[in-house]
């Protein structure tokens, strides 16, 4: 079941990355450790979000 989730938030947050880089751009996905964690990071070049808002969304929700 994690494994799905993870999954998921893959998909989505590169989904997401794709979409805001219609005019093409770079996005990378990579993993390193940190302390007692695995951290999971998607960078891309396309427009920056206005965290103020996505924060306000209901559950965390986001537009798309």
């Amino acid at each position: 079941m994690i494994d799905e989730k993870i999954r998921q938030l893959i998909l989505n947050l590169t989904g997401n990355g794709l979409q805001v880089m219609s005019d093409g751009g770079t996005l990378v996905i990579g993993t390193y450790r940190s302390s007692e964690e695995v951290v999971l990071f998607v960078k891309d070049e396309g427009q920056a979000w206005d965290w103020l808002s996505v924060t306000a969304l209901p559950n965390g929700m986001t537009h798309g």
